[in-house]
C-alpha cells in the first residue's frame, strides 16, 4: 500500500475561539475557547448555572468537585467542565443564556 505524501501528515483543524457579547455591551473573547466559555458562565453566575443541572460528557457542567479525567476551569469553589469542542461550547452557552433569560450573541472566530 502506497501512502500519498500529501496526506501522510493530517493537520489538525485550525484552532477556533469564541466571542460572547452580552446585551449590556460586555464582550468576552479570550485566546482559548475554553477560557471564553468558562468566563461567560461566570458572568451568568455559576450558582445560577449549576441550578440548571446541565451535564457535559456525563458530568455536571458546574461542579463543586474536580474531575480526575476531564479538563475543568476553576472559579472559586466551582469547577466548569470545558472538555468539549468549540461548537458544543457555543451551543451550551446559547442554551444556558436562553434558560436564564439572558440575551447574548456567541460567535466562533479564528
Amino acid at each position: 500500500m502506497k501512502i500519498d505524501a500529501a496526506h501522510a501528515h493530517q493537520r489538525a483543524p485550525p484552532k477556533t475561539r469564541l466571542r460572547v457579547r452580552f446585551q449590556n455591551g460586555a464582550e468576552i473573547s479570550e485566546k482559548k475557547a475554553s477560557d471564553t466559555f468558562a468566563l461567560a458562565l461566570v458572568e451568568f453566575g455559576l450558582d445560577r448555572v449549576r441550578e440548571l443541572g446541565k451535564m457535559v460528557n456525563g458530568i455536571p457542567l458546574i461542579s463543586m468537585q474536580k474531575h480526575e479525567m476531564y479538563t475543568q476551569y476553576q472559579s472559586g469553589r466551582n469547577f466548569v467542565m470545558t472538555h468539549t469542542n468549540t461548537k458544543s461550547k457555543m451551543e451550551i452557552l446559547e442554551a444556558v443564556a436562553k434558560e436564564l433569560g439572558v440575551q447574548i450573541k456567541v460567535e466562533i472566530i479564528s
